[in-house]
């Protein structure tokens, strides 16, 4: 897996989060790195996935074993409206 970066490249790590009862940023457990080395965003590139203390080298990786490996806890986030 490619977690090391390459002298020269560009890269942003993005992290998801979502809104608490009490106004308060959460996060969820999800994170990924984008290469943003091009200057147009069409060309940028998801290189490196990390969910719930797993990590992935993209994220179909992470789609395959979400939806294939039982060993990958999933968990309902609700929201207040939902609640």
């Amino acid at each position: 897996m490619g977690s090391a970066l390459v002298k020269g490249t560009r890269s942003m790590w993005i992290e998801m989060r979502r809104q608490g009862e009490d106004y308060s940023l959460q996060p969820v457990g999800l994170e990924f790195r984008v290469n943003v080395t091009a200057l147009c965003p069409c060309h940028w590139t998801v290189d490196y996935v990390w969910f719930r203390n797993l990590n992935f080298s993209d994220m179909e990786e992470l789609k395959d074993k979400y939806n294939n490996d039982p060993s990958i806890k999933k968990q309902l986030l609700r929201y207040k409206s939902q609640m």
